[in-house]
């Protein structure tokens, strides 16, 4: 699979080509959506570090730590439901969340961390890649 994030005018042009040079048999699949960035790898490292260390000081094991900071931190999305099923809520993963919202969400945690628990987390900004 060729992902193609169009950044310039030659990236652009190599795209089209590769679709022009798609054959339909066996049959591929086109998707042309916005680009959202992901959030970076230093940055969920950052959290995951937090996270160990609210694990450390709280007694809870690190996944009902990570569970419970993302149940209280991250909205809700609606999962449409599909043919014979139920839509639903969910929460988003820490690897749905955009380089922008992993920002947000890691400002939250250092904020819950130090309003709810009275620690502080250390400084992320170097790590965030902003």
């Amino acid at each position: 699979m060729t992902r193609f994030i169009l950044r310039d005018e030659t990236i652009r042009h190599n795209a089209l080509d590769e679709v022009c040079e798609a054959t339909l048999d066996p049959l591929v699949e086109v998707i042309v959506q916005p680009y959202v960035p992901e959030g970076t790898s230093a940055q969920k490292r950052t959290y995951f570090g937090w996270r160990d260390e609210m694990s450390d000081y709280t007694g809870y094991s690190k996944q009902e730590m990570h569970d419970m900071l993302m149940a209280t931190l991250t909205d809700e999305v609606r999962v449409e439901p599909k043919q014979g099923m139920t839509g639903f809520n969910r929460r988003k993963s820490i690897n749905e969340l955009s380089k922008v919202e992993l920002i947000d969400f890691m400002r939250d945690v250092q904020i819950f961390a130090s309003q709810t628990l009275g620690i502080t987390l250390r400084d992320p900004d170097p790590l965030m890649g902003a």
